[in-house]
């Protein structure tokens, strides 16, 4: 009995201290990304243009905000035709969003001037934070899962397919100059941007609290990843709020 009672005490300090390691791991890069994003705004390049390689910002799109969200969505979608966990489907939603805006921003979009870069990049942005904003708020109410396997499947496909159909869609309106104007070079993002931008900012930060807190409950090893992750993107699109050039 004794020798349980060790062991059962043994277990529970070390998962007690990897809990404070990681705790400790996910607060050190939020206030550092915060410092270097003030520091870049106030000592940075200010409003002068900067002139990227060529193939820079296309690679850069494809590893990280590309195949990253697609291995994450695609993730996502096995765990909910398993679950039925309807956080999940709009959480894999929301990268898949992500992943599709990015590589069109990064690839398609270099001879068109900045405005249907950063509208296409932007509004998928704003989307993929809508959804994270939603699957957060089906955690916090306890939304109960779908049991129908087939149901699942038929939601899952018909969300990702609206996705991609809704991604067609503003890539056409951006190539086109069908869309409002999102930015224009020289004097900045318009109030449309703005007010996209800043929707996108505040869902993936409402979002990364919300699993914070889940994962303070739960001990979760993904949600720890997982909200750090949506902070970090909240401090990244934050960085190119004011972007001028």
């Amino acid at each position: 009995m004794s020798t349980e009672s060790a062991s059962g005490g043994g277990s529970n300090h070390e998962a007690h201290a990897r809990y404070r390691y990681r705790r400790a791991l996910f607060i050190t890069p939020i206030p550092l990304f915060i410092i270097l994003a003030i520091f870049l705004h106030v000592f940075g390049v200010g409003d002068s243009p900067i002139f990227d390689p060529p193939g820079l910002l296309p690679l850069l799109n494809l590893i990280f905000l590309c195949i990253c969200p697609m291995i994450v969505g695609f993730t996502a979608a096995r765990a909910y035709l398993k679950t039925g966990s309807a956080s999940l489907l709009t959480m894999g939603g929301g990268v898949f969003a992500l992943a599709l805006g990015s590589l069109i921003a990064g690839f398609f979009f270099q001879t068109k001037g900045p405005n249907a870069n950063i509208t296409t990049y932007n509004v998928s942005a704003c989307l993929a934070g809508l959804f994270h904003f939603a699957g957060a708020m089906l955690v916090l109410v306890g939304f109960q899962s779908e049991q129908d396997a087939r149901k699942r499947r038929h939601r899952l496909i018909v969300l990702y397919s609206a996705i991609s159909v809704f991604m067609t869609i503003l890539t056409i309106g951006a190539h086109k100059d069908l869309l409002p104007t999102f930015f224009v070079q020289g004097q900045g993002p318009t109030l449309l941007r703005q007010v996209v931008l800043g929707v996108a900012i505040l869902s993936f930060l409402v979002s990364g609290v919300v699993f914070t807190r889940r994962y303070q409950n739960t001990r979760s090893t993904f949600l720890y990843w997982y909200a750090t992750a949506l902070f970090l993107m909240a401090i990244g699109l934050g960085c190119i709020f004011d972007q001028k050039s």
